[in-house]
């Protein structure tokens, strides 16, 4: 496919020059003596080593002006999570480190699993979601959104920096950003070792970390490796991943140093996620007695029982366990029963889920784990992820005179596809098998024509009656990221102490970097794609919806969704599945350049730092738009999805951001800081209602800190205040109810008005539109928080680490969905009032307009919804939406504390005791936002907060001389607390959704062997 991407050609280029200028300069600096066995060479103030760190405190950071800092004098809010706390902790992913980070976690705001199974890990930091994640300073993201590489089998220690500092990270957002740092190959340093780590759920890891010279102050290489499988404590929930990094140091000479490395694994799990299965009205049923329906083929003589709703699906069904060929409940028009006088329509019944039901159903909680398994995976195998991404980067160091220069390059290869078929638990009360004819192309039945075969079987008794079933299209998200990063530092410092000891030290950095990210995410689903069907292969009667019955009641049964993959549908006349791209889904091309100047003086011994920093940054996102090619007789399918990029249609952004800060010293162990920092970062390839490129988001901030370096330097203290603003940041809850639910029904209007020859709005006319929100439609917002924080990390005394923090942030959100708002706003006058019938009437319209009207009984067929009540609808959401201008957002938590201690028993312990070690932690996150009281002014609904406690056990044993095996045992949740929380409420006390806790009650021991 001939896409505008990143080429190999690139990392030729840039080699061969690093490689001349390490040959232009042998002699640029005097050589320096050789370095005794094991000693670090660092040339590079550009690099922080982990040497440095004791015990949980972190002595350096460069998160704070880009070149090697100490902690206390950086102004920005930094912590470090440090590779003893990692192991100590049994980190094995940034899920794992975002435990335990200041005022940092996992987006909460998952309530279909889709953001875990699509990218692992989304930060949010200071209660701004999508936070950047970066690795060596450059990017790991996918889309701008979530983690490419989360594994830490190839990272030494993490950086959190709180705030919206983009001169770090280049493009960021307002929250802040994690940094991962690799490992590297260190000249004269030997590390071989070899972990194994297995635990509950039939865990079992392997890793192993081999570092070696292999020429004395010249050359090194580090090799690290994984491999793991484990399952779950859901049903067919399961990991298995393999990995492989190399990175290599060369130092031709004393003034220049070549770093290389090459990461790569591949991954393919099954993610259980944070939420008890969807029970559509099954288990409700079931506990009222599981009335059965009547005859389904006399319908007019058995209307509905109680608890059950008659269904007329008219899209494909394939249940394998009951046909080997896909079949139709009904079809609108069909006479299930031509044998009989008159015309005989569906008379098929399903369970009703329950009264308070959102959108997509609701969970039954009050039944949750008395008739389903608590820990049942409806889903099956089939809803499973598989990615795998490839890292290379190469850099340069290269001493010239009293300057440091880094050349640096990055490139990334990052696929992965995850499966989402629905698991709504549905009961069947049908005494009688489902279906009437065997499918083909048609959703319409012509005059005198059925819609298909009759059923040979269409009176056979149904062996499944009583069971639940899961349903649903088969749908697959496809992911595809080509990136790669250039970046070239210039950095000196200069002591002017010699002349004047006023005059201070200072140093200074220029970096210039180029970004460019091609990237791919759209969905395939199956449809039956048959030639000559009369209606479009995207019409309801050609989705294929994949049915399967389960039972939990014997040994055997069937527990989960079959594996769509395992279960290709066969051919037949008339049906003929295919897997499309159900939109256009256009390949995005992000390209940024800029320009970074950053500074920091150095005045009276450190007793006065200053910093500060700027940053030129010019941002071109471009959705392809050429290419392609549709799918023939469809709406919007497509073959191939765009993938040439016109330059007409750029969207660009120039734009400076700024960092300014100071620390004042004036006592050995206190320091006061001072920091202001702004952020952009592009939005990827969402777009607004008009499919228009979303401006890049941006950020400001402020922080002000009083920080303590308490007992000699082993413990440091802080605690924080500070406010952050974003603007124009897309935000997917606040989206999700305009979107899935509000474009179909504008889109309704504008179809409507098409069919009428009547004139479409006029920015829609204009842009050459005739249906809006149809790309990566996002809505964004204005959100302004401000919080409090404190931290301790270091040793209270020899052989005791202990690391506390606790954070109380403030977050609202304001200028809720600008973008439905503004078309609704100029189309109130034509839409408003104007009693023009709609083409169709969806189910969600006809809801409402029964409530608002009083009219349980309308008939929509005969009166149809008009444009009035379409716009009723539409601004109907957004009124839900007000419900939160001005307060904070949905699944937001207002505290959180985190604290871990150990303790090492070293010579003067008892015997027994000697070379043990053992550790204490907890996590707590206080209640979240579940909902808005429409009684009391739309205040905040507060769910439950939660607290889980871990523990660590370990000891070193000596073997031999150079030879340690290193034991340890961490268990998480130790008194196992596991009771679901309120994850959404419509009114105080009346829950609609529960999460179940994140994590569970669980172990790993992990033996390490060095050597």
């Amino acid at each position: 496919m001939p896409l505008a991407c990143p080429c190999p050609r690139s990392a030729a280029l840039l080699l061969l020059a690093c490689l001349a200028a390490v040959a232009a300069v042998p002699g640029a600096t005097p050589a320096t003596p050789p370095t005794a066995a094991g000693e670090v060479v660092n040339l590079s103030p550009f690099i922080v080593s982990t040497e440095g760190d004791e015990g949980y405190r972190a002595a350096n950071t460069l998160s704070g002006t880009r070149m090697n800092s100490s902690l206390l004098h950086t102004p920005a809010a930094v912590s470090v999570l440090t590779k003893e706390f990692l192991d100590d902790i049994g980190a094995e992913n940034v899920m794992d480190m975002l435990k335990y980070s200041l005022n940092t976690e996992h987006e909460r705001s998952d309530p279909g699993g889709g953001v875990q199974q699509a990218f692992d890990v989304r930060a949010t930091v200071r209660g701004f979601t999508e936070s950047v994640i970066s690795r060596d300073y450059l990017p790991n993201m996918v889309e701008g959104r979530g983690i490419l590489a989360s594994d830490r089998f190839n990272v030494d220690r993490a950086d959190v920096s709180r705030g919206p500092n983009s001169i770090l990270f280049g493009a960021g957002r307002p929250g802040g950003a994690l940094n991962l740092t690799s490992k590297r190959a260190v000249l004269n340093a030997r590390r071989q070792t070899a972990t194994l780590t297995v635990g509950n759920d039939a865990k079992r890891r392997s890793e192993v970390d081999l570092a070696f010279p292999l020429r004395r102050d010249r050359l090194a290489l580090r090799t690290n490796a994984v491999w793991e499988e484990r399952k779950g404590w859901f049903e067919f929930e399961g990991l298995r991943q393999k990995g492989l990094a190399l990175a290599g140091t060369w130092q031709p000479q004393p003034s220049t140093q070549v770093r290389a490395a090459v990461e790569h694994l591949r991954r393919d799990q099954v993610m259980g996620g944070n939420f008890p299965h969807a029970d559509f009205g099954y288990s409700r049923w079931v506990l009222g007695g599981a009335p059965l329906a009547g005859n389904p083929l006399l319908p007019g003589t058995n209307p509905a029982p109680g608890l059950l709703r008659s269904t007329n699906t008219l899209q494909v069904i394939f249940a394998p366990q009951v046909r080997d060929r896909p079949f139709r409940v009904s079809t609108t028009g069909a006479d299930m029963r031509p044998d009989l006088t008159g015309t005989q329509p569906t008379g098929f019944w399903e369970t009703v889920s329950g009264g308070a039901a959102p959108a997509g159903g609701t969970v039954d909680d009050p039944f949750y784990g008395r008739v389903l398994p608590a820990n049942a995976y409806l889903s099956g195998p089939g809803r499973d992820a598989n990615y795998q991404y490839t890292l290379w980067s190469l850099f340069v160091d290269q001493r010239l005179g009293p300057f440091n220069l880094e050349l640096g390059y990055n490139r990334t290869r990052y696929t992965r596809g995850f499966t989402q078929p629905s698991a709504n638990a549905i009961g069947d009360p049908n005494p009688v098998l489902p279906g009437a004819y065997f499918a083909d192309g048609d959703s319409v039945v012509a005059a005198g024509r059925n819609p298909g075969t009759l059923l040979p079987d269409i009176a056979r008794a149904n062996p499944f009656v009583g069971l639940p079933y899961v349903q649903s299209q088969t749908v697959q998200q496809l992911f595809d990221q080509r990136s790669e990063s250039f970046r070239a530092t210039l950095g000196t410092e200069v002591d002017l102490t010699r002349r004047h000891a006023w005059l201070g030290r200072h140093s200074a950095a220029a970096s210039w970097q180029h970004n460019d990210n091609v990237f791919g995410n759209g969905v395939v689903a199956e449809y039956n794609a048959a030639p000559g069907n009369a209606q479009p292969i995207d019409s309801a009667t050609n989705i294929i919806l994949r049915r399967t019955y389960l039972d939990f009641s014997r040994p055997g049964g069937q527990r989960g969704a079959l594996d769509p993959w395992a279960n290709p549908i066969p051919e037949g006349p008339g049906m003929q599945a295919r897997f499309l791209w159900n939109n256009s889904y256009p390949w995005n091309q992000t390209v940024s350049r800029s320009l970074m100047l950053a500074a920091q003086s150095r005045f009276s011994r450190d007793r006065l730092v200053l910093t500060a920093g700027y940053r030129r940054e010019r941002i071109e996102n471009n959705n392809a738009s050429l290419g392609g090619e549709r799918v023939p007789n469809s709406t919007n399918l497509w073959l191939v999805r765009p993938y040439q990029f016109d330059p007409a249609t750029i969207a660009a952004y120039t734009g400076a951001t700024r960092t300014a800060g100071a620390v004042v010293t004036p006592l050995p162990w206190l320091a006061l800081a001072y920091n202001q920092s702004q952020s952009a970062f592009p939005q990827s390839n969402f777009t607004d209602i008009y499919d228009r490129l979303l401006v890049p988001s941006r950020g400001q901030g402020r922080d002000y800190a009083v920080r303590l370096n308490l007992l000699g330097g082993r413990l440091y203290a802080s605690a924080s205040t500070y406010r952050n603003r974003g603007y124009d940041q897309f935000h997917d809850v606040t989206s999700n109810s305009v979107r899935g639910q509000g474009v179909p029904v504008v889109n309704d209007i504008l179809t409507t008005l098409l069919r009428l020859n009547r004139p479409l709005p006029e920015t829609i006319r204009r842009l050459g539109l005739t249906q809006v929100g149809q790309s990566k439609y996002r809505e964004t917002v204005t959100a302004d928080g401000r919080g409090t924080e404190f931290e301790v990390t270091g040793r209270l005394a020899p052989g005791w680490s202990v690391s506390v923090n606790y954070s109380r942030p403030r977050l609202v959100f304001t200028d809720l969905a600008p973008s439905m708002r503004a078309l609704l706003a100029d189309n109130r006058a034509a839409w408003d009032g104007n009693a023009t019938p709609l083409d169709s009437t969806r189910a969600t319209v006809a809801t409402f307009v029964r409530a608002r009207d009083n009219t349980p009984g309308r008939d929509f067929v005969l009166q149809p919804a008009t444009l009035n009540d379409a716009y009723d609808y539409v601004q109907s959401l957004l009124d839900l939406v007000d419900r939160g201008d001005g307060k904070p957002p949905l699944a937001f938590t207002g505290e959180s504390f985190n604290a871990f201690t150990s303790y090492r028993f070293g010579e003067g312990a008892p015997a027994w005791l000697r070379s043990a070690r053992a550790g204490l932690g907890a996590n707590h996150r206080g209640a979240p936002v579940v909902g808005f009281d429409a009684t009391n002014g739309n205040a905040p609904i507060l769910g439950r907060g939660a607290l889980v406690w871990n523990a660590m056990l370990g000891r070193q044993l000596r073997i031999r001389r150079g030879h340690v095996l290193d034991l340890q045992l961490n268990i998480e949740n130790l008194f196992r607390q596991e009771e679901a929380l309120p994850f959404s409420a419509v009114a105080p006390g009346q829950v609609v959704r529960w999460m179940l806790p994140r994590v569970r009650h669980g172990w790993t021991a992990r033996a390490t062997y060095t050597f």
